[in-house]
């Protein structure tokens, strides 16, 4: 049945702090179609940026990190430390510490 594809539909969208959700309607031909849409925003992020936390700390646009630390970039991939372009970088020291460095 293609009842909702050439019908007007009436809606109301309510917005809050966790998310949205939508109603909607519409009747042809004496059927009555309805619908409920809700979104849900999952958060994500860093919460904050560290410096010259356990060992580590940016020079120019280079992290020094004790031995054996790993650097990483917001998308996962290991970095080699140096000439870096600015950005938020991740570095996982020995120990499994984990410091967020910005440049």
């Amino acid at each position: 049945m293609r009842l909702l594809a050439a019908l007007p539909l009436a809606s109301s969208l309510l917005a809050t702090h966790k998310g949205s959700w939508a109603r909607g309607e519409a009747t042809s031909n004496g059927l009555k179609a309805t619908c409920a849409v809700t979104v849900t925003a999952n958060q994500s992020g860093i919460e904050g940026v560290e410096g010259d936390s356990a060992g580590v700390r940016v020079d120019g646009c280079s992290i020094i990190a004790p031995e054996g630390s790993k650097v990483y970039d917001l998308t996962g991939r290991e970095v080699t430390p140096n000439a870096l372009t600015p950005g938020i970088y991740i570095v996982r020291i020995t120990g499994g510490k984990v410091v967020k460095v910005r440049i």
